[in-house]
């Protein structure tokens, strides 16, 4: 069942029921990390979600030659909610979000963050990851990331009082070692970890009970 889906299929919606849990990466790209998370739950529906679907090709034909039966892929945008999946993920991965998923998760985008935090369930884990590499070097920022707020400790301050404000809470964040990075199975960090472009930040949340 590894196959590209739209919210109102009936693949999805049946798929649903049939599982206990739900984890759902979110600006999934190439889908290689969200191919290594149903590997490892292979009792679990992974959905993987993004605007862009383009570079998903190779994973799928990855996923159907091993026969990995509990993967989904969606094509949306989290300026829209995603009713489908509204209070079903169990676990929630945002692995180095970009464009309006990144201001989203710092907070400078409300209703992309509203609406991806909508899709955790009571006791969901939220794990998002940030390269804060950019940041270092201002004068280097695209126009895009520029206005983006840098995740400092009085963004992240005020970025855990938006989550609270939606039921969630913010564990302390905390830096990713090169080997918890490459770890995570993402091409893109391994890329930007390999480069020595990378300086992750861990941004872990719990929807409260």
């Amino acid at each position: 069942m590894s196959s590209l889906a739209h919210p109102d299929d009936n693949c999805l919606a049946e798929a649903l029921p049939r599982y206990d849990q739900v984890l759902v990466d979110v600006g999934c790209g190439d889908g290689k990390y969200t191919l290594r998370l149903a590997i490892r739950h292979p009792a679990s529906l992974v959905i993987g979600v993004d605007a862009e679907i383009a570079r998903l090709g190779r994973t799928l034909r990855v996923a159907g030659k091993r026969k990995i039966s509990n993967l989904l892929f969606l094509r949306w945008a989290l300026e829209n909610p995603l009713p489908v999946l509204g209070e079903r993920a169990d676990e929630m991965h945002v692995i180095m979000p970009w464009g309006s998923l990144l201001d989203g998760v710092l907070g400078a985008a409300p209703i992309v963050l509203a609406n991806l935090l909508s899709l955790g369930r009571r006791n969901a884990q939220l794990r998002t990851v940030i390269n804060c590499r950019p940041w270092d070097a201002p004068a280097a920022l695209d126009k895009q990331l520029a206005s983006t707020p840098e995740p400092s400790p009085e963004l992240l301050a005020n970025l855990r009082q938006q989550y609270a404000d939606s039921g969630w809470v913010m564990q302390a964040p905390r830096w990713l070692t090169d080997q918890q990075a490459h770890q995570l199975g993402s091409s893109w960090i391994s890329r930007v970890v390999s480069t020595r472009a990378s300086r992750l930040l861990l941004l872990p949340a719990t929807r409260r009970a």
